[in-house]
């Protein structure tokens, strides 16, 4: 659901104690989305100094898995678009 890809399994990482408070959050708004899946990405020590570090393919195998298929280099075009 939404522009970010996040299981409901994540919930507790995310910052909801319950899976229907989640899938309800981030069913009202991309700006919900967005902030739980920082609190994702906050809650994993690898992704998050992967983030911080820049370092794409790290954080696309640690988030996607090993066949991650490219989402590395999405990921750069995007930060440097964007940090513009």
């Amino acid at each position: 659901m939404g522009k970010i890809s996040n299981n409901g399994k994540n919930h507790k990482a995310c910052g909801f104690d319950r899976v229907e408070d989640f899938i309800f959050s981030i069913s009202q708004s991309e700006k919900n989305q967005l902030k739980a899946f920082v609190n994702f990405i906050l809650a994993d020590s690898k992704l998050k100094k992967a983030i911080q570090k820049k370092d794409w393919l790290a954080f696309a195998i640690k988030y996607n898995g090993p066949k991650q298929s490219g989402y590395d280099r999405e990921m750069q075009r995007n930060y440097e678009a964007f940090s513009r």
